[in-house]
């Protein structure tokens, strides 16, 4: 890894996990971002949950559900991804890299970016565009 965090709207305080957040298991290395993608997972739930908690105050606990799962949908997210250039700064296998970024892999690729910037301590902004 390159020790060089790529250009995104956070400051990680611990590079290789954002390298390893980028890193897609079709590279085939003894390392990847699945374990992150997991914790990814839970810390975007949590996060989308209590802003939409504290933002929509009128609004049912069903509501407020089907919101969450729009904002955290494997198309939101495949989006989050495009706009952010994930397509061109993950690590992928070259059979991916040899076609256009598919979805799936872009959301794998955003959720897993999620968990290093809730478990870095010592970040000086936070996430603008995810």
């Amino acid at each position: 890894m390159s020790g060089h965090a790529p250009e995104l709207p956070y400051d990680f305080a611990h590079v290789e996990l954002c390298e390893l957040a980028l890193t897609h298991s079709s590279v085939g290395l003894s390392h990847d971002n699945e374990r992150l993608e997991f914790l990814g997972d839970a810390a975007l739930d949590l996060v989308v949950a209590e802003e939409l908690y504290r933002h929509h105050q009128d609004l049912p606990e069903g509501d407020l559900t089907e919101l969450k799962a729009s904002v955290v949908s494997r198309r939101t997210l495949a989006d989050a991804a495009r706009r952010l250039d994930l397509e061109r700064r993950a690590r992928v296998g070259p059979g991916l890299r040899s076609r256009t970024l598919p979805r799936p892999c872009s959301r794998t690729c955003t959720r897993p970016c999620s968990a290093p910037c809730t478990s870095t301590a010592g970040s000086k902004r936070r996430a603008r565009s995810c």
